[in-house]
Parts: C-alpha cells; structure tokens; sequence
C-alpha cells in the first residue's frame, strides 16, 4: 500500500514540475492598474496584455490607464476566453488623461504596421471580442479623455487594427492622432485610423465607434478615418454602428463594405483634406462611402463638411464625393435598402490643376445595381472654390438596372458656372431603373450651369427639367443662401442650419418615418420644411414661449467661418456647473471661455482669437458628464 502511495505521489510531482501552469496560472479578474506612478499592476499596456493572453481574462476585466504610456511593438489581444461573460475594458483611471503613444510598431504578423490589434485569426477557436476601449475617465462618461497617438514615420500605417473574427468591440470617447505615420505613396502604404479587416476565420459583428475624434492637419492625416472591408472571399458582418464622430481624412473618412442586418451610420462630423504630400491618389475621394450592403443601411444627420480634393499628377480620374452608395450586379443581391437623410453637405474645394486633371464633384451620387435608395432631406451646398471646369453634380443617380433612387425634400444649390455644373442628374437608365424626384428645391447659381440633365437632355431652368423627366412637379428653384447669415436663409457655408424660420415656399412633404430633423428636433405632419434643419422645432425653448430652455444645448457659433472673433450660444435647462473650451485640431486645449456654474437660460459668450493662426477648431460645453461640440473656422 505505501508502494502505491508513494508511486502516486511521484507522478503527481512530475505533473506539477513538466506543466505547471496548471497549478500556478491564475485568470486575471476585476480592475488593474497600468502605468502611472506608484506600483501599478503592471508598467505598461503591453503587459498587460501579453498577461491577458496567457492567463486569460474572466468576467469583467478593466484595465484602468494611470498615466502617459509609450507602446513598443505593437500590443496585440488574442485571448479567445474573451466570449460570453468574459470582457476586457480598457480606459482612463479616475481623473487622468493619459496619452498612449504607440512606436517602434511590429513589421510581421497580424499586427504588423500596427499600433494597437485585437486579432482573432482561428475558426476553430472563435472569437477575440468583448473589448471596450473607452476614453471616458468615468463611469458612464462621454467625455474624450484619453488618446491614442501612432508615432513610426517608418512603419505606422494602422492606429486601431482589427483582424478577423473580433465580434462585440466597441471603441468608444477616444481621441486618435496621426503623431507620425507612413506616407501613402501606394495602395500598400495606405493608412489608417481604425482598421476592422474580414479573415477566413470571421468578421467583427457588432463593432461599435462613437463619440471619437479622429485627429488630422494640413501636415499629418489618415488616409482612411476608418476602413471596414467585409465581403467578397471573406465574411461579412452584422450589426455595424458608427456615431457622433469627428473626422479627418485625406482621402476616405470611412469606407464601409459589405454590412449586413442594419447598419447605422449616424451623427458624425467629417472633414476630406485631400492629399497632404506625394502623388498618390487611391481613387475616388469621399466622406462616406458605402459599397455593397445587404440589409439596411440608415446614413442620417451627418455634417460633411469642408470636402477637399487635392488635384496630383494623375492619369485617370478621381472624383470627390460626399457620400457614394455603390452595388454592381455580382455583388449583393437585388432588394436592399438604404436611408440616406438629415445631412448637411458643404463647402467643396480643389486644388491642384483644374485644367489638366478635371475632377468632378458629387454632393450625393447612386450607383447601386438592384437596390432601393431613399434620399430625403438632405442639405447640399456647392462652392465653386477652384472649382472652374470640372463636372458638378448636386444628386446623381446613375444609370443602374433594378435600382430605385427616391428623392425628396432635399436643397441642392450648386454654385459652379460651368455648363456641366447641375443640381441634379440622372443619366442615361435603363428601362428598369426608376427615379422618384418631388418636392425638392433645385437651385443653380452659375449663368452657364444646368438645373440637371436627364439622360442627354441638359436642363437650363427647372420648367426644362419637369418636361424632359416629368418629375419635380411641387420642386422649387430658390437660394436659402442669399445671402449667408441673412433671416430666413442659412446660417453660413459650413452650417446649413436656418438663421430663423425661410419662407413658406420652402415647404416640403411629411414622409412617414421621417419625423425628426438633424438635430433630433420634431417634425410636424402637418408643417415640413425641406432640407435638414426644420426651423420650427427647437431644444432651446419650450413650446409656451418661455426663455427657460428644455434642454442642454450648444448653437454653432456666428458668424462661422469668422476673423477675428465669434459669438458661441449655449442654453442650460436648470443651473449647472459648466465648462466651454476650445481646442485645435489636433485637440490641445487652447482657450477656457467658461468654467463655473450658469444660470438657466441663454448665454452668449465672444471668443477673440486675434492671436490665433487661421484654421480649424473645435468648442466643447460640458456639463456633468454630458458634452457637446462643434466645428469652427477661423480665417486669416
């Protein structure tokens, strides 16, 4: 019996010394500390993580961020135990504002030229998923208190990369820079503020980014603000969200391919700065871009403004978009639907030799091979800024079989003089392709432009446009810019909210399903404004005419853009402690105009930036844990 006993206990000792990771592992549970000062559960995210993947997370694991972290080699998470119950958040410890600057990124592997990965590459194990990159530095939080910086000229191409199969993450009040990154001088050197690539092993359902600032300049950019390609050999994911968003891009704020279920894409501030260095230009230029969808899709109260196109040496053309719907006959199948509604979309620009590289323009084009795309109140304004000779187009529908474009309650104004500038296009379709166009308002400024072209036939006043197509019969041909800033007209280039109720002859339709406006306010049934701004609803005043606001709510400034000062307007429902900041484009705080409790009501406040360099900059009220901002532009 001893003999047995002893043989027993023998064995047991050589289990325990050839795996003792059986015994020793321990998952990692609950709230750890990385970097700061003191002694933190581990120096670095890189650690921590690397402990993630070989001990494994259970339950709720938080990895609160205690300081300014410099990142080497590309942090990569692959712990499949991250499923179920088992969650990963990564965030801002109480109070800090800590900057996670990545360096020195990997050059091989699923990480490779990447910042930050979460990988899930194995069928067979699953998914990598349940992570929240939060940058709230509190519960609950919205505001943008962490970011995160590339910084490898050399090397950095991906900020935020997700590979594979990488379902439920969400990246979420986070600010990304492009401190340094790679120039794009191929389609191989692309770069990217959050990557979310497809693998054989799976797709990310149920990827969520809001409320972030995806950071740029006239000196360092992402090429894409985020890229999403699902479909084709690879699979496709459901349950895509992308809101409240600020943007900037020098060729795609985001290109989204293959969603599946609904899509919402929502809320987002998006800014094109065209090409910063070199002469490579991928393809077309858009804010948004969606290719291939199956399901619906809702593209909704957006602001797409300041569109660049920056002209290169180039032999094929590229053209600028603000949002391209696109769908060929091998790609999805016929019956899918897409809601595009309530966005603003203006101030174009190019640059570069319009003569020798004739680029055109597209406020909104449909290019989509079987499917319903329904394009209600929208609000299109066209410059003509170094915008001489090239084709121009308001809405364009081109000429797909089995496609329904429906058009309504939109304001196009296009601005260019040139005769191929139109308010509206519809090119040459097919029998079975139908174009639904009522109760818009189609105006052209330009002595040599064209209310729209139908199929060949070009269009001079819109009387010529109701008899080529036989559409628009109660569509108007007014300016709601005439001029900018004016009562009753639009507020200013880059804000096409109305400066007080327009004229009665802006009267659009109610569409069923369609009752709010860009800013979330009512429309009423019985009084519908075209455009994306219904004038006649308002968060800032009660409905009895008091001057008690029913909501927190920050107005765009005026005038906008402006030199060398601006009037900001917020209203507060009860009295609050606030704080209304400015910052620049790169997020550095430069100004604190208001940092104290108010009283209910209205508030006007002036910021002087006499002494600040022209450009871009935004403005953030926050009160509570509630923040709101805006864009701005000084001009010098």
């Amino acid at each position: 019996m001893k003999s047995r006993s002893l043989f027993w206990i023998t064995v047991l000792g050589a289990i325990l010394l050839l795996v003792p990771s059986l015994v020793l592992a321990q998952n990692i549970t609950g709230t750890k500390i990385v970097g700061g000062t003191g002694t933190p559960d581990y120096p670095t995210l890189s650690a921590a993580i690397t402990a993630l993947n070989t001990n494994h997370g259970s339950g709720t694991v938080t990895f609160l961020i205690d300081g300014d972290l410099t990142e080497a080699g590309s942090p990569e998470i692959t712990d499949t135990a991250l499923v179920g119950a088992n969650k990963l958040i990564i965030k801002p410890n109480t109070g800090k504002t800590p900057t996670v600057t990545f360096t020195t990124v990997a050059t091989s592997g699923n990480k490779s030229n990447a910042g930050f990965t979460i990988t899930g590459n194995s069928a067979s194990f699953g998914s990598v998923g349940n992570v929240t990159i939060d940058g709230s530095n509190t519960a609950n939080g919205t505001t943008q208190d962490m970011t995160f910086a590339i910084n490898d000229a050399t090397n950095g191409r991906y900020l935020i990369r997700l590979s594979g199969h990488t379902d439920n993450v969400t990246i979420k009040n986070l600010k990304l820079v492009p401190t340094a990154i790679r120039t794009a001088s191929a389609s191989g050197n692309r770069t990217y503020g959050i990557n979310c690539l497809a693998m054989a092993s799976g797709a990310a359902d149920n990827l969520t980014i809001s409320n972030c600032a995806i950071s740029g300049s006239s000196t360092s950019a992402f090429y894409y603000g985020i890229y999403k390609p699902d479909g084709g050999t690879v699979p496709v994911a459901t349950g895509l969200t992308i809101s409240g968003n600020t943007i900037f891009a020098q060729h795609k704020g985001m290109s989204i391919w293959w969603p599946a279920g609904t899509t919402n894409i929502y809320n987002n501030t998006i800014s094109m700065l065209g090409a910063l260095t070199g002469s490579y230009v991928q393809n077309s230029i858009n804010a948004i871009y969606l290719q291939t969808w199956t399901g619906t899709c809702n593209i909704y109260n957006n602001k797409l403004v300041t569109l660049k196109a920056t002209a290169l040496a180039q032999t094929t053309l590229k053209p600028l978009y603000g949002i391209l719907l696109y769908n060929t006959s091998v790609d999805a199948p016929a019956g899918q639907t897409a809601n595009v509604y309530n966005n603003f979309i203006s101030d174009f620009a190019y640059t570069g030799d319009a003569a020798s590289y004739p680029s055109e323009i597209n406020g909104i084009a449909v290019d989509a091979y079987g499917q319903t795309v329904n394009v209600y109140h929208n609000s299109i304004y066209i410059n003509s800024a170094n915008i001489t000779s090239n084709p121009v187009y308001g809405i364009r529908v081109y000429d797909d079989s089995l496609q329904t474009a429906n058009l309504k309650n939109n304001i196009v104004v296009n601005t260019v003089n040139y005769d191929s500038a139109y308010a509206i296009y519809r090119g040459a379709m097919t029998t079975n392709c139908v174009m639904n166009s009522d109760y818009n308002d189609l105006y052209v400024a330009g002595a040599n432009a064209n209310i729209g072209i139908y199929g060949a036939t070009k269009c001079k006043t819109l009387a010529n446009w109701q008899a080529a197509s036989g559409k628009d019969a109660n569509s108007k041909n007014l300016n709601p810019a005439n001029p900018f800033g004016a009562s009753g007209q639009w507020k200013s280039l880059t804000d096409l909210h109305w400066v007080s109720a327009p004229s009665s002859s802006f009267a659009g339709t109610f569409i069923t399903g369609y009752t709010t406006d860009i800013d979330g306010d009512a429309r009423s049934a019985s009084k519908v404004t075209m455009g994306a701004d219904e004038p006649g609803a308002s968060t800032a005043v009660e409905k009895d005419g008091s001057s008690t606001p029913r909501a927190f709510w920050l107005e765009q400034n005026y005038p906008n853009p402006f030199n060398p000062s601006t009037a900001i307007s917020f209203q507060l429902s009860a009295v609050s402690f606030v704080k209304l900041t400015v910052s620049d484009i790169l997020c550095r705080e430069v100004a604190t105009l208001v940092n104290g409790q108010r009283a209910a009501g209205n508030h006007i406040v002036t910021w002087d930036a006499a002494g600040m360099p022209g450009g871009v900059y935004f403005y953030s009220l926050t009160t509570g844990e509630l923040t709101q901002t805006r864009k701005m532009q000084l001009i010098k």
